[in-house]
């Protein structure tokens, strides 16, 4: 009987040491720091729509699209890009793929509308990133991201595979790159 033949369908992905990837601590600091950025942003929001309607009118509109769009921007494009928020470079992070490279906009911007889908979600997934491998969050998993030290190279290769959960009463699946080399592999190397 011939062995079955491996599915490497979803290609290859890379993978870091331990401590490369960012863990629940350093998490919250990101999230404290960008938080508290787009806080700011809402409240510059606010101020310069309170002057502005004395002077020109309701311009609240327009001020408040504004801001939706430098929020949206700032959790997304600028997250992604080498500048970073301001909440990756206070811990020293980046955010990459699954094949360590930079990712697309709108793979940030399915990330983030995950990480807005409430409060009771955000709980699940901090909770997540302690007993996860890679100290990844659920948003990071679904939406195929990693964070990880932004000095962080990696080291080595393997198959991206689905993995499954069910934990408190969700049934999870999600891309997650395989860190086993395939038995066959590994005979070759030991030949």
């Amino acid at each position: 009987m011939s062995p079955r033949p491996r599915d490497t369908s979803l290609g290859s992905g890379v993978y870091f040491k331990s401590e490369d990837y960012i863990g629940l601590r350093k998490r919250l600091v990101i999230w404290i720091v960008d938080l508290s950025v787009v806080a700011a942003s809402i409240m510059i929001s606010l101020f310069m729509g309170f002057f502005a309607s004395l002077t020109i009118g309701n311009v609240e509109p327009y001020l408040t699209l504004a801001c939706m769009i430098w929020i949206w921007l700032y959790m997304t494009a600028i997250k992604a890009s080498p500048l970073r928020t301001l909440g990756y470079r206070a811990v020293g992070a980046k955010i990459i793929t699954l094949r360590g490279e930079q990712p697309s906009v709108f793979r940030m911007t399915l990330r983030f509308s995950l990480w807005c889908l409430g409060l009771n979600y955000l709980l699940y997934d901090l909770l997540w990133t302690t007993f996860d491998d890679e100290s990844q969050t659920l948003h990071d998993r679904f939406a195929g991201t990693c964070v990880v030290k932004a000095s962080a190279k990696p080291i080595g290769t393997g198959e991206v595979h689905i993995t499954r959960y069910t934990a408190l009463g969700y049934n999870l699946a999600y891309e997650q790159v395989s860190h086993i080399r395939p038995k066959a592999q590994a005979a070759q190397l030991t030949t």
